[in-house]
């Protein structure tokens, strides 16, 4: 999926949002507390400066409730609480490989059919509470809304698929000093637990637009695509240097709305 064209949904509903005042007569809303819970799918990437390739998307998902308080007819806030999985791939290929001579010390060896090739395939899962501001505007039918917030996820864990694969080129082995010294292939395997390598938190902006069909007086359907931007490093270590980028997400949902004190 390629990142511009998920722009242009948002764009549509920012036109519909700034212009549903001519099209509808807004509902009272003010006092309303509404209850609901979505999830959906959502593509994250980094933008990791210590990798020799740029790091590739991933699809993960999250899912989780909310609540919600009208403080006037157009304006509420929101606090949520979501299970998020987010992740990544690298896939770094270094051919050609140098190192001092053992057999000729002043000398540097260099094989150009020998290679080092890095993977791994992060999955990442954090506890998310987003806090935000809603300007939401139609009628008792039907409502689109603007979404703008900050959030803080909490790292609960993440495993890692991948592996070293180092090939040493037969011809030039005896040349190298260990553990480079093998021919042919030698792979570690990094397929396990790497919550370790990972910051404990992250934190960051939101901004999400969406619909709300309401189908009864006090149940909604949502639909509510939109964006996150990270702060925060990455990594538990900050000299590696790598942040959360390209999180979309398009979530769906359902939402109850509590009957008013008169």
């Amino acid at each position: 999926m390629h990142t511009n064209k998920l722009y242009l949904p948002i764009i549509v509903l920012i036109f519909i949002t700034f212009n549903a005042h001519s099209l509808y007569a807004q509902e009272s809303n003010k006092g309303k507390i509404n209850f609901g819970f979505d999830g959906g799918v959502q593509f994250t990437n980094t933008n990791n400066k210590t990798t020799l390739n740029p790091t590739s998307r991933k699809t993960g998902y999250t899912f989780g409730p909310y609540a919600e308080y009208f403080i006037s007819d157009l304006f509420s806030v929101k606090l949520g609480l979501y299970f998020d999985n987010r992740g990544f791939k690298i896939d770094d290929l270094y051919v050609g490989l140098a190192d001092s001579s053992v057999l000729y010390p002043d000398s540097i060896v260099y094989s150009a059919k020998s290679y080092l090739h890095i993977t791994r395939n992060y999955s990442i899962n954090y506890l998310t509470m987003p806090l935000s501001i809603n300007y939401v505007k139609g009628t008792d039918k039907f409502k689109i809304f603007v979404q703008v917030g900050v959030y803080y996820s909490l790292l609960l864990g993440a495993q890692q698929k991948g592996s070293n694969d180092l090939y040493i080129d037969p011809e030039y082995a005896p040349h190298f000093q260990p553990p480079f010294d093998k021919p042919g292939h030698t792979i570690e395997d990094f397929t396990g637990d790497a919550t370790s390598i990972f910051n404990t938190y992250d934190f960051g902006m939101n901004l999400y637009l969406g619909g709300i069909v309401q189908f009864s007086p006090h149940w909604g359907l949502t639909v509510t695509p939109g964006f996150a931007f990270s702060f925060t490093n990455l990594y538990y270590q900050p000299e590696v240097e790598a942040k959360w980028t390209q999180i979309f997400r398009l979530k769906a949902g359902i939402v109850y709305t509590l009957d008013r004190k008169r």
